[in-house]
């Protein structure tokens, strides 16, 4: 439970970035609520499709090169600080090589 926001992925669907207040109830018992929730994108499938593909990118952290999927999430609610629709992508990486176990 560490930070201000928590994030909710929900794979090919949508992205909610939300913050939950703890409230100890006159029982004892520990009742929680959302206060705050923005929908930061949502998944577009004929976009992915048309637009992102399987790329390699560089990385200087562990191996030389890692497979990447990247998917955009797009459509979001409103940005109060833009006035633009929230967006955000996601990045899948993985080793392209296994080393020895």
């Amino acid at each position: 439970d560490e930070g201000w926001w928590k994030y909710e992925f929900c794979y090919l669907d949508k992205i909610t970035q939300f913050h939950e207040e703890r409230r100890k109830k006159a029982d004892g018992q520990i009742e929680q609520e959302t206060t705050a929730s923005f929908v930061l994108g949502k998944f577009e499938a004929g976009k992915w499709e048309k637009e992102y593909e399987f790329s390699t990118l560089d990385y200087e952290i562990e191996t030389p090169e890692a497979s990447v999927v990247r998917q955009v999430y797009t459509s979001g609610e409103t940005c109060d600080l833009t006035g633009e629709p929230r967006e955000v992508e996601v990045v899948f990486r993985c080793q392209s090589t296994m080393g020895e176990s």
